[in-house]
């Protein structure tokens, strides 16, 4: 009886663990594109107020730098757990 309980649980949990770290993966990349939007968006509202006395290059480049590290991990996350559902 305990031999056919490893049995099972030897391949059931892999069955079940791989398609979760897949989505895992994929949510985890959702968020970090949600994050790449949003500092997109903030770059765009700095870079609209260049003109303005309170407009700084900096904030500029930090948030579009920002965003674009975000998005890198995102398509990155998204690429690991196609990688993932593969092999």
């Amino acid at each position: 009886m305990i031999q056919r309980t490893k049995q099972f649980f030897g391949h059931v949990i892999p069955a079940v663990l791989r398609p979760l770290h897949i989505l895992l993966n994929q949510v985890v990349g959702l968020f970090f594109l949600c994050f790449a939007a949003l500092g997109a968006f903030y770059g765009l509202k700095y870079w609209r107020e260049l003109d303005t006395p309170q407009g700084s290059i900096s904030q500029v480049m930090i948030a579009f730098g920002c965003a674009g590290v975000m998005a890198f991990l995102g398509i990155s996350s998204f690429w690991k757990a196609r990688k993932i559902s593969r092999s």
